[in-house]
């Protein structure tokens, strides 16, 4: 039996170890590139730069005007994040705690929600933001953003809450404590990490939204990242180094975002999954 196991045991590191290097290699292999010249990339795209060209990174920093794409990232995506965890969690808490027919319908409209593909709704979206003048405005991709990502995000918050023991929140009525101060008080500390996960699922999706905001945002100076990295892709050359440089920058903001919460993560996403 313990040969047995440990065979069992080496077969599923194997595979764990290799579902690892086939998942960090391509952000590996395009670091390295980001620190190459353009010959070198052509020359042999898998061997490691000979002299670290770090230019790279200052040259997509300032041709591409990363920095005002940045800021723009940021504002969406906090503004975002923020509209999200507070319509949801509201939402989640009346669903949680009033059980009758008008939750219940609320709450299977979310979970069909889930099920309708964003680029289906492209066409009409457009038009109702044309109609409300929001086409070249922030608020016409942080509107949108937040309709699409509340539906998951109750759907996490909803099972994390009937997680919690109902005599505790009975406990706290009992004391004359109102609603609005169970959810302040009682609830939201509990469901920390159901937040910090739902955090996480906006933040990565808006930060790395490429479609809406190439629709909605027309204007030079309201791109987003991931518009602007289209910048060193011309119509008849591609600068690589650049491009990769300018990959890099978009995605350091992302993980340092998920080591933050990567606790909240990993708890939000498996805490009220079953009941015990």
């Amino acid at each position: 039996m313990n040969k047995k196991k440990f065979k069992s045991q080496l077969i599923l590191h194997i595979v764990l170890l290799l579902s690892c290097i086939v998942s960090i290699y391509p952000t590996f292999w395009t670091f390295i590139a980001s620190l190459k010249k353009d010959s070198e990339i052509f020359a042999n795209s898998w061997k490691l730069p000979k002299v670290p060209v770090f230019s790279n990174y200052i040259v997509a920093w300032t041709e591409a005007d990363l920095q005002s794409a940045f800021i723009n990232s940021v504002y969406v995506s906090f503004c975002t994040v923020i509209l999200v965890i507070i319509v949801s969690l509201l939402s989640s808490y009346i669903i949680s705690m009033v059980k009758n027919r008008i939750t219940k319908i609320v709450y299977v409209v979310f979970l069909v929600s889930i099920m309708i593909p964003p680029d289906v709704m492209f066409v009409s979206m457009y038009l109702q933001l044309r109609n409300y003048n929001l086409i070249n405005n922030f608020w016409g991709i942080i509107l949108p953003s937040v309709a699409m990502g509340i539906p998951t995000s109750v759907f996490i918050l909803v099972n994390f809450i009937n997680g919690i023991p109902r005599s505790l929140i009975d406990s706290a009525i009992i004391d004359g404590c109102e609603k609005f101060h169970i959810l302040l008080k009682i609830i939201s500390p509990l469901t920390k990490a159901a937040i910090g996960s739902v955090a996480v699922f906006q933040f990565t999706g808006i930060w790395n939204s490429y479609m809406l905001p190439l629709v909605i945002l027309r204007k030079d100076s309201l791109m987003l990242l991931p518009q602007r990295l289209s910048r060193f892709i011309g119509q008849y050359t591609i600068q690589y180094s650049q491009l990769f440089a300018g990959i890099m920058i978009t995605f350091f903001p992302v993980v340092i975002f998920f080591v933050m919460f990567q606790k909240s993560f990993f708890q939000g996403t498996t805490m009220g999954a079953v009941k015990e």
